[in-house]
């Protein structure tokens, strides 16, 4: 038995790069996006539906939301983890669901960015930051041309 981490390439599927991550007899396969492999930054925008106007944090209740987690693992861990980390961080980690396929989870879909009016940045690296709607660095990144502007999915169709 290996108890060291381990990777194993998968293959491509979807445009997806996917790995088999082995720690300790637990297995998580995640994909990794080929965009992330480019050297180009995103914002992903407030959804066009919000109604945010300057970013909420999300409340505390007693047993932690998920939208609430999320705040927490990028407000302490700015420009730390890539998306798949992040998700692996969030449901896997601190939720304690290995059971999830998180492979599938988007970012884009998060109530941070839906409702909450937190721009997510992805870096040039891939790894994320939340940036509130109202702040000047969330305006410089939405001027700047280099920036790629992704809106989150919109809460109602």
């Amino acid at each position: 038995m290996r108890r060291v981490n381990s990777q194993r390439y998968l293959g491509v599927e979807n445009g997806h790069k996917s790995f088999e991550y082995i720690a300790d007899k637990a297995v998580t396969v995640w994909a990794i996006d080929a965009m992330q492999e480019k050297t180009v930054e995103e914002l992903i925008t407030i959804a066009s539906d919000s109604d945010a106007t300057h970013a909420i944090v999300p409340p505390a209740h007693e047993s932690k939301t998920i939208h609430r987690i999320g705040y927490e693992v990028l407000t302490e861990n700015p420009y730390r983890f890539t998306e798949p980390e992040f998700q692996h961080e969030v449901h896997v980690v601190r939720r304690g669901r290995p059971d999830l396929r998180i492979e599938s989870y988007n970012i884009r879909r998060s109530p941070l960015a839906k409702q909450f009016g937190w721009g997510i940045h992805r870096d040039a690296n891939g790894k994320l930051a939340l940036i509130a709607c109202e702040s000047e660095e969330y305006q410089r990144l939405l001027a700047d041309p280099k920036v790629k502007k992704t809106p989150a999915f919109r809460s109602a169709r």
